[in-house]
């Protein structure tokens, strides 16, 4: 794993501290060694004891999910008739309103779709009010 020039490098690193820690190089020995903190050698030796080899795979990170809009969501949006009466264009949040979401529909991909199904002007923004 560590040979391979492929390898992502969170990888070997994780890979590097084990092999030290067989080794029996100490924690802080380790740390300093591969210019990482002391916690971090635990953590990976940690996640080593609980997963094994597949604990030095990098991890899903936290942050924001995927906000795609469901197929079935798109569909339903463009079987949409003219906007509502008293609108000149669909906005976003009443497309929302129209298929029962929540939340404005706001994913790039899809409003593209959007705008050529409704006869948006290309270019023009769906509306946010």
């Amino acid at each position: 794993m560590i040979a391979r020039s492929s390898a992502p490098a969170g990888v070997v690193r994780r890979a590097r501290v084990i092999l030290l820690s067989a080794g029996g190089a100490s924690g802080i020995d380790i740390a300093v060694q591969l210019g990482l903190s002391p916690e971090a050698v635990s953590r990976i030796r940690r996640r080593f004891v609980e997963t094994g080899v597949d604990g030095l795979r990098d991890q899903p990170k936290a942050g924001r999910r995927d906000h795609a809009v469901p197929a079935e969501t798109v569909d339903q949006i463009l079987q949409l008739a003219p906007p509502p009466a008293g609108r000149s264009r669909w906005t976003t949040r009443l497309l929302a309103r129209a298929v029962g979401r929540t939340r404005a529909v706001h994913s790039i991909e899809t409003t593209g779709a959007i705008h050529v199904a409704l006869s948006a002007a290309p270019g023009e923004p769906l509306a946010d009010g």
